[in-house]
């Protein structure tokens, strides 16, 4: 996959009452239609929300292999910002495949190499389990909803 032009969108509007959401980014992502369904490019959309802190990834998107340069690129804008303090909000909806808890774990692997603390919320009980299993909750905690997280990451 390519990352197609870089267009990058600041809103700076109410994302929760007292927060302001510190850059909406939007990214065009391009990959090759070998011999599957998918379309020829595909737009993955992520906020990221200064709470104190704490920076807010507000996940619409799925997260498989397609959107692997799109995470990778929302981390490293949140790097740039000197945060310690990452909270992945997964959205309704928002499916995470194989490849996408790979992301996640390198992500995860990336945050230790800065000693950074990241959270988790909005996962399915399903993927809380699959999460459990896989070991991940050893290096990320998931919390029931963004206000316990925060409060928590915060404290």
């Amino acid at each position: 996959m390519m990352i197609k032009g870089g267009e990058i969108s600041a809103n700076l509007h109410s994302f929760t009452p007292g927060y302001k959401i510190m850059r909406e980014l939007r990214l065009i992502a391009e990959h090759s239609n070998r011999g599957n369904a998918m379309s020829p490019s595909e737009t993955y959309q992520i906020s990221l929300a200064k709470l104190g802190a704490v920076t807010l990834f507000d996940i619409n998107e799925n997260m498989t292999a397609f959107s692997e340069s799109w995470f990778n690129y929302a981390y490293q804008q949140a790097v740039g910002q000197k945060t310690k303090k990452i909270l992945f909000k997964f959205n309704h909806g928002a499916y995470i495949n194989s490849a996408g808890i790979a992301i996640f774990i390198q992500i995860i692997a990336q945050t230790i190499k800065r000693n950074q603390v990241i959270g988790i919320t909005g996962l399915s009980r399903h993927f809380v389990k699959v999460f459990n299993i896989l070991g991940i909750t050893k290096f990320a905690k998931i919390y029931d909803n963004v206000q316990m997280a925060v409060e928590a990451l915060n404290a």
